[in-house]
């Protein structure tokens, strides 16, 4: 009993010092934002993030944002189509082989 116990007193410190580090890692991060925020509004920034910009910028960035995901989707499907045609690729030739005797282009004529 006196080694789980030992064990127990172990863990609710090292949650204690995790909780600790978590805690000091939140106040640098905020004393960083807090100095990037006053150096980006002493050089006259004062309208940065999506939720302080006006309509016509909010519109302008969502059909920028939606033009970029429907060329990516395009994107994506072409590539599938690449894919999926280099891949049958070796079985036409394969069957353009077999059906021609290695002729491209199967000659008609007649040699009496």
């Amino acid at each position: 009993a006196g080694c789980y116990h030992h064990f127990q007193e172990s863990a609710m410190r090292n949650g204690k010092e995790f909780a600790g580090a978590v805690a000091r890692s939140r106040e640098a991060l905020q004393e960083e934002f807090d100095a990037y925020r006053d150096r980006v509004w002493a050089q006259g920034m004062r309208k940065w993030g999506v939720w302080r910009k006006g309509l016509g910028a909010i519109r302008e960035r969502t059909r920028t944002l939606a033009k970029a995901a429907v060329l990516d989707y395009l994107c994506i499907f072409g590539l599938l189509l690449i894919v999926a045609t280099v891949y049958r690729l070796p079985v036409l030739a394969r069957s353009l082989l077999r059906s021609t005797g290695g002729y491209c282009a199967p000659t008609r004529f007649r040699t009496k």
